[in-house]
């Protein structure tokens, strides 16, 4: 009596079943890395091209910045002595050199910024003696040593009130600079109380400042978040003549 066994075909046997196992988990975690590798190689270019944006908008705030810094020294120069006029050009040597470094970088501290803006107020009043005081208002529930923002953030609008707000005043201007933080939001509001924006011929939607700092945020902060944004100027409702600026922003992660 002869006893015949079928074996299957070599395909369905065990050890084929461990080998298609095997050849479909290394084609799956192929394709996963894969898509991996192409989604980091998106993100790389598209960070490389935020950055370059950034440098790109910065170097369209740096030449103006650096102009009328320099076209406000020789103001200041010309009706100075020789020593107050070598004390000035020293000082404000020393201040762009800083502002050269900075402008490097992408984001700094928001205590970096603060110390940056106050930093400029100062040398602008080296340069334009009498003519406006400051003051900073920060929240306490501000942490200025972990939130990072644009670098030169605050600097265009400060620069606008200067400019922009004691055109026809020689003193007693001032500018009141606001930080505060709610949830996951931080706010800053810049106050002066010159000429105000109703009847002067400036339209904030189409103020320079505004439009690079508000495509700054853009994007340093894209997706969903950016319903978090807003950049704004508009005549103070406090009662007192001048201009407001507000800027609000997402926190960064």
């Amino acid at each position: 009596l002869f006893h015949f066994r079928v074996l299957p075909p070599w395909y369905q046997t065990w050890w084929a079943y461990l080998l298609w196992t095997t050849l479909a988990t290394g084609i799956i975690l192929g394709v996963i890395k894969w898509r991996v590798n192409i989604a980091r190689r998106k993100e790389g270019i598209k960070k490389m091209v935020v950055d370059n944006e950034l440098k790109a908008l910065r170097a369209q705030i740096n030449p103006h910045f650096i102009q009328n810094t320099f076209d406000m020294m020789a103001h200041g120069i010309h009706k100075g002595d020789t020593g107050e006029s070598i004390n000035i050009i020293h000082k404000v040597s020393a201040y762009l050199r800083q502002v050269l470094y900075k402008s490097e970088k992408s984001t700094i501290t928001l205590e970096d910024e603060l110390e940056y803006t106050e930093d400029y107020l100062k040398m602008q009043q080296i340069v334009r003696p009498g003519l406006f005081e400051y003051r900073f208002h920060v929240g306490d529930e501000v942490d200025t040593f972990g939130i990072r923002v644009p670098s030169m953030l605050l600097q265009p609008i400060v620069e606008n009130c200067i400019k922009h707000g004691f055109r026809h005043i020689r003193s007693g201007g001032m500018i009141e600079i606001t930080v505060r933080q709610s949830g996951d939001k931080l706010h800053f509001q810049i106050k002066d109380d010159g000429a105000g924006i109703v009847g002067k011929g400036i339209d904030p939607e189409n103020s320079k400042g505004l439009q690079l700092t508000y495509k700054r945020l853009m994007l340093m902060f894209p997706g969903p978040v950016q319903k978090n944004l807003a950049v704004d100027l508009k005549d103070r409702a406090d009662g007192v003549t001048g201009a407001e600026y507000n800027i609000l922003m997402p926190l960064a992660s």
